[in-house]
């Protein structure tokens, strides 16, 4: 069964999507505050990579990424990935310049906004890029734990089209936490 980090927040777990605890993630003992020799007070994650899309439940992944750099002092790196896709000989951009740096602008004055040292950057690859892109984001800041949106699909339509989270959580090194959309965006 995974373990809460606090149960006033249930969307907070870790473990493995069957339930069973899984040797690799952190327990709440870890997670809690530490003190050094010194008496400083030093936690499991320093820097969190939250990934974040232009979704409504992008806003989900923030709040939750704010919430645990408050509980363990961490450093915050918002990354959002301007996809483009291929037609015929063409590439195509999903969005513009403008309309990327402002998910990450919104996403950084949040948590800015509560007392979070945080950043944004932006990243360019095509939609079959983008695992590979917050993987590697996520290694040269370097984050202990990368925060995403699961997007919901069938199993039919992930064999075709596996989704982001999936993908990173077998290629990343780091802690991944799925962020799940808040009653807000749920509707959208």
């Amino acid at each position: 069964m995974p373990t809460s980090i606090d149960p006033s927040h249930p969307g907070i777990w870790f473990g493995s999507a069957a339930g069973a605890p899984r040797p690799d993630f952190p327990s709440c003992a870890e997670i809690s505050p530490k003190f050094t020799p010194e008496g400083e007070r030093t936690h499991m994650f320093k820097r969190i990579l939250v990934a974040v899309d232009s979704s409504p439940s992008r806003l989900a992944s923030v709040r939750m990424a704010g919430d645990l750099a408050r509980l363990t002092g961490a450093r915050v790196r918002v990354l959002h990935v301007v996809a483009a896709t291929t037609t015929f000989d063409t590439v195509v951009r999903l969005e513009d310049d403008a309309e990327a740096r402002a998910i990450t602008d919104e996403a950084v004055a949040v948590l800015r906004g509560e007392g979070i040292e945080a950043d944004g950057t932006l990243a360019n690859g095509l939609l079959n890029e983008v695992p590979a892109l917050i993987t590697e984001a996520a290694e040269q800041f370097p984050a202990d734990l990368i925060v995403l949106s699961p997007h919901h699909r069938g199993a039919v339509a992930a064999l075709f089209n596996p989704r982001v989270s999936d993908a990173v959580t077998h290629a990343s090194h780091a802690a991944v936490l799925l962020a799940p959309e808040g009653p807000e965006t749920a509707s959208s």
